[in-house]
């Protein structure tokens, strides 16, 4: 009898290290940086909205203004081509330790086999990037889910990770083997804004568009979503995001979709409609980033548009200024920095990128040099006029100009031709110098100027040290930006 209980003892032991060995190795295997490793950083039961879906949810969905305009906390749970069933088990995931009072799903994962992804792309795409939650029974259903629910229906053990990602140990570095024991935290909560823009003809619902076939288990796993809300006591919302349709038969997919949801009393914001497009003021030629997806200029409409939803159909609460979510208004702080320095970076006129640069945060060095007579339009001469600097500089054959703006306020000039300065505050510290025949801005042993004939503009974060933008406005070219 001793002997039997030592060797179930010894079994027991066996199985519980061979199960800690398998989590570990499952975890050390697969790729790391996906937002939803952030979301197990965010304190239980703080999170009052979760939305869920794929890249069209993680492009228009921004947590952080919403707690900066009503201090209502979120979290985007999305996951690249999301499917109906993955949304579902994510969604499960979430609700182990947070209990929103809203869920926001973008019903883009509805469209499965009927739009512009066809099966096998969303099923690769969605075999990479679905089973990113940490390992437990949840994720062992969604494999399951996978398998089954996919139109190529794959073997489960396709989605063990040692097998998914066996050929990783080639590769692996330091944080793959320390993950057990690192936090991840996404200041952001999920939001991926694109700062690009793809322009593109208004596109309007037609009146009798093609009929749609759903996709049963897109449907199977909307329903399971409803009743999963249901019973933990938060409601749900579907939006469906702008993007550029394939077929006008996409539009009948929404519609059944808008039907569901009035048999099921649940709120429908499809701003691939007419009215709702109108309403937010979505222009489809500058508030995309490409065909799928909404831009930084969209993502904000989008934004708006459902905050005050929430705001007027939902008592969710104001966290702005309670200690414990400290922690939320640092994030904030750190997105808006974000924000405003790709805003900069966006500037390609010296204009519009002298007024960003002269915000409070930055320093800004601006380098003039070389045979500049006879070459600057009047803009350009009133610009550096407008922003403290000398226009005379336009009409010489050997100019050379070095200025230093810290939030604006020009601290250091010199247009002898042999201008130097050295900056030091904080974590900031470069070295500056113009002649007429190169300019410099040196940071870290670096030159990190554009060093060209004509204007040359470097701004710094004074805050951390970093540089933002480096860029030159070519006097040989009508004063036109280059990075290059």
């Amino acid at each position: 009898m001793k002997k039997t209980k030592t060797l179930l003892c010894r079994l027991l032991a066996f199985l519980v290290l061979f199960a800690v060995l398998l989590v570990y190795v499952t975890g050390m295997l697969e790729s790391k940086g996906s937002t939803v490793a952030g979301f197990y950083d965010e304190a239980k039961n703080s999170v009052d909205v979760v939305y869920l879906g794929g890249s069209h949810a993680n492009a228009a969905f921004d947590p952080m203004t919403l707690y900066h305009d009503y201090g209502y906390t979120g979290y985007v749970m999305y996951s690249w081509a999301q499917p109906m069933w993955t949304s579902y088990y994510y969604l499960e995931e979430a609700l182990k330790t947070q209990a929103p009072k809203v869920v926001v799903l973008d019903a883009f994962g509805m469209a499965y086999g009927n739009t512009y992804i066809s099966t096998n792309d969303t099923d690769a795409t969605s075999d990479d990037f679905s089973l990113l939650i940490r390992p437990s029974f949840t994720r062992a259903k969604l494999a399951f889910a996978m398998s089954a629910a996919q139109a190529e229906h794959k073997s489960v053990t396709r989605y063990l990770s040692y097998i998914n990602y066996h050929n990783r140990w080639k590769t692996l570095t330091a944080q793959d083997w320390l993950w057990p024991f690192a936090k991840a935290h996404a200041a952001g909560k999920g939001y991926g804004p694109i700062y690009t823009t793809e322009s593109h003809a208004p596109q309007y619902a037609v009146a009798e568009p093609a009929a749609a076939t759903i996709y049963p288990p897109c449907m199977e796993y909307l329903n399971k979503i409803k009743a999963l809300c249901d019973q933990n006591g938060a409601s749900l919302v579907l939006t469906v995001a702008p993007y550029i349709v394939a077929s006008d038969a996409e539009y009948d997919l929404y519609r059944q979709v808008g039907s569901w949801c009035e048999q099921n009393n649940v709120a429908y914001l499809n701003y691939l409609e007419d009215a709702p497009a109108e309403r937010i003021g979505f222009d489809y030629g500058a508030d995309l980033g490409d065909h799928g997806h909404v831009n930084w200029r969209g993502a904000a409409k989008i934004t708006a548009d459902v905050g005050s939803y929430l705001a007027a159909n939902f008592a969710l609460p104001d966290h702005r200024g309670d200690a414990a979510y400290a922690q939320w208004d640092s994030d904030l702080a750190a997105q808006q920095r974000d924000a405003q320095n790709m805003e900069l970076k966006l500037q390609a006129e010296l204009g519009g990128l002298l007024d960003a640069a002269f915000a409070d945060n930055y320093v800004t060095v601006v380098a003039v040099r070389g045979n500049l007579a006879g070459t600057a339009p009047y803009t350009v001469t009133d610009t550096m006029k407008a922003h403290q600097m000398s226009p005379e500089l336009f009409s010489e054959t050997n100019a050379a100009a070095l200025y230093v703006f810290v939030g604006g306020e020009k601290v250091y000039a010199d247009d002898t031709g042999a201008g130097s300065r050295q900056y030091q505050e904080g974590a900031l510290a470069f070295t500056a110098a113009c002649t007429p025949e190169a300019a410099a801005v040196t940071q870290n042993g670096e030159n990190i100027c554009r060093d060209q004939a004509g204007i040359n503009v470097v701004v710094f974060d004074r805050t951390t040290g970093e540089r933002i933008q480096s860029i030159a406005f070519l006097a040989g070219q009508g004063y036109a930006s280059y990075t290059g």
